[in-house]
């Protein structure tokens, strides 16, 4: 059983909303890098407080991962395939692993396009996979990134309103409306 309590929930759908908020506040300053980063880091905060609302059932449906860490230590990718067991979001149509197009993944559904979102912010906040997956993406390029960032939040925004559909009604009601930024 996870530790994250009431207040632990409440400081992560505050911090949903306020890292969703740089990163508007950082695409408005045209820093792209920093926007993709932080509007991937609240996709995963957002997730991470589903998860723990419905950790009992998770468990209860099998869809808990076998991690032996506890959520608060888990990454976006596991986060995401939790959210795709419970339901919550779809699957993604591309295999796991390197896609050798990025575009390829927007071709589909929100969970396709969330894949593109977790390999371009990691891309951009890791050095390793960024030259491994993405040499040729110059975040400085601001025709090439604006759009790339409207994209990464309008697929948040898709993201945010799945949750809130699955938290109507749980028993932790005073964070359903509340899950995402508004």
């Amino acid at each position: 059983m996870t530790l994250i309590g009431s207040e632990e929930l409440e400081a992560l759908v505050k911090l949903t909303g306020s890292l969703f908020e740089e990163a508007r506040a950082s695409a408005d300053a045209k820093r792209w890098r920093g926007a993709i980063v932080l509007v991937g880091a609240s996709i995963e905060a957002a997730l991470l407080g589903t998860t723990v609302c419905f950790e009992s059932g998770l468990r209860t449906q099998g869809a808990w991962p076998k991690e032996k860490r506890p959520p608060e230590d888990w990454g976006l990718a596991t986060l995401l395939a939790l959210a795709v067991r419970a339901g919550w979001l779809p699957p993604s149509d591309t295999s796991e692993g390197h896609v050798s197009d990025p575009a390829a993944v927007l071709a589909g559904d929100v969970g396709d396009a969330l894949q593109f979102v977790q390999r371009l912010r990691n891309a951009l906040a890791h050095p390793g996979r960024h030259i491994a997956d993405l040499l040729w993406l110059d975040s400085a390029d601001d025709e090439l990134m604006s759009p790339t960032y409207e994209l990464c939040e309008r697929v948040a925004g898709e993201v945010f309103e799945r949750l809130r559909a699955a938290m109507v009604g749980t028993a932790r009601s005073p964070v359903t409306e509340k899950v995402g930024p508004t």
